[in-house]
C-alpha cells in the first residue's frame, strides 16, 4: 500500500518532504486516506476526504483504574505500549506517572503520533512519552528486560460498523487486523517481564489463557505473567 503526504500552502512543503523522508512517504494530494499537512499540524484524510486530528491538549486525563491497574501505571515503570494507535492509552499511563514508550508501524499514525507528542503543552508529560517507528515483531526481538509490555491489537471489523467510533473505523480501513496476536503474546512472554497486558474485547475469549483479568463492560485486560 502507497502512504501519501499533502500539504496545505507551499511554504509547507518543505517540512512535507522531511515528514515524507522519515516515513517513506510519497508526496501525493489525491489518494486517500493520506496525511495533510497544516499551519495547525498534521490531519488525517480518511477514505471520504474528511480530516480526523489529534490534540493531546485537548484530551480529557480521565482516570482508567482498570487500564492503570493492569499495568501498574502508578508504580511509574516503563511501559511500552508495542501497538499504539491514537496512542490515547498511552498518554493515559503516562499521565499516571508511567514512562511509556510507543511503538506503532504504521508510517501515517507514526507521523500523527510524533506530531501530536511535538505540540503537547506539559512538558512533565511529553518528558515521559517517546515514539519508536518499528513493527511489533521487530522491536520486540531488540526488547531486554522489560518491566511492563503492553498490547492492544487491531481487532476485525464489527458488521455494524456505525457503532465504531470514528477513530477506530478510519484506522480499521487501511491497517489490516492484527491476526498474529498469539505470535505477538509468546514472544513478548519470551522477554520476561513483569508482566504482559492485552487489552481485549469483552465478548471474545481471550486468544491465551491468562494468569488473570480485569473486565469490563466492553473491554477486559488480560495478564500474562
Amino acid at each position: 500500500m502507497m502512504y501519501c503526504i499533502s500539504y496545505a500552502h507551499e511554504e509547507l512543503r518543505e517540512q512535507a518532504e522531511v515528514l515524507a523522508a522519515r516515513y517513506s512517504l510519497t508526496l501525493a494530494a489525491q489518494v486517500l486516506p493520506r496525511l495533510h499537512l497544516t499551519t495547525s499540524g498534521l490531519e488525517l484524510l480518511d477514505s471520504q476526504g474528511s480530516p480526523i486530528t489529534m490534540d493531546w491538549n485537548r484530551q480529557v486525563l480521565q482516570q482508567r483504574n482498570d487500564l492503570l491497574k493492569a499495568t501498574l501505571a502508578h508504580k511509574k515503570l516503563t511501559i511500552y505500549d508495542i501497538t499504539a494507535g491514537w496512542g490515547r492509552d498511552a498518554l493515559l499511563m503516562a499521565n499516571a506517572g508511567s514512562s511509556v514508550v510507543m511503538v506503532e508501524k504504521n508510517p501515517l499514525m507514526a507521523a500523527m503520533l510524533e506530531d501530536c507528542l511535538a505540540r503537547l503543552d506539559n512538558q512533565q508529560l511529553r518528558s515521559r512519552i517517546s515514539l519508536v517507528w518499528s513493527c511489533a515483531k521487530q522491536f520486540l526481538e531488540t526488547l531486554s528486560l522489560p518491566a511492563v509490555i503492553y498490547l492492544d491489537p487491531m481487532h476485525p471489523k464489527r458488521v455494524k460498523t456505525a457503532l465504531v467510533k470514528k477513530h477506530l473505523h478510519t484506522l480499521q480501513s487501511f491497517i489490516p487486523p492484527n491476526d498474529d496476536v498469539i505470535e505477538l503474546i509468546t514472544l513478548a512472554r519470551l522477554k520476561q517481564p513483569q508482566r504482559l497486558v492485552l487489552k481485549w474485547p469483552s465478548k471474545q475469549s481471550p486468544p491465551l489463557r491468562p494468569n488473570f483479568s480485569y473486565h469490563g463492560k466492553t473491554i477486559d485486560y488480560h495478564i500474562y505473567l
